[in-house]
């Protein structure tokens, strides 16, 4: 079964901006100097799988990063390769920056996010659901945002890595 689930295609989130960027692994931005979501999913799809071996859908990996992270833009990804909006709370031991938690890498990003929401016992029901959508909606009932239309962005951002992803 393709763990990128189909859902109704909804594009609005991307920009026109190109996306011819980026061969997978090369680590170099588009000409534009800005990682496009096609760029980024290019560049992080195989980190994102390995997350899913423990339960957190690559899809939704991939989707809350480009959310959370501009697809890799934004000023917490660039100086503290933090993908995920993930704060550093007292139980956070490593570097920070502007209260947030600070990688030594990408891959580091990433692999913190699967242990961040496998460890936290307030995302457990999100890994007793049985699709990549049902799981975003319990990670966003969950507190991940305070955003009251969480879900909804992450489902949208699904669907677009899907498109993307099957293209």
């Amino acid at each position: 079964m393709n763990p990128l689930i189909p859902i109704a295609v909804t594009l609005f989130i991307f920009s026109d901006e190109d996306t011819d960027g980026l061969l997978p692994g090369d680590n170099s931005p588009t000409p534009t100097g800005r990682l496009t979501p096609t760029d980024f999913i290019k560049l992080y799809y195989s980190t994102a799988m390995i997350g899913q071996s423990s339960g957190v859908p690559a899809i939704f990996t991939l989707a809350q990063g480009i959310l959370e992270s501009n697809s890799g833009n934004s000023e917490l990804a660039k100086n503290a390769n933090n993908f995920f909006g993930i704060k550093a709370d007292s139980s956070w031991q490593g570097p920070t920056y502007k209260g947030y938690r600070k990688y030594d890498s990408p891959a580091a990003s990433f692999a913190d996010h699967t242990a961040f929401l496998n460890n936290d016992s307030r995302y457990a029901t999100a890994f007793l659901q049985g699709n990549a959508t049902d799981f975003a909606k319990q990670v966003a009932a969950a507190g991940y945002a305070t955003d009251p239309d969480y879900a909804n962005k992450i489902i949208k951002a699904m669907t677009a890595v899907n498109s993307i992803v099957n293209s």
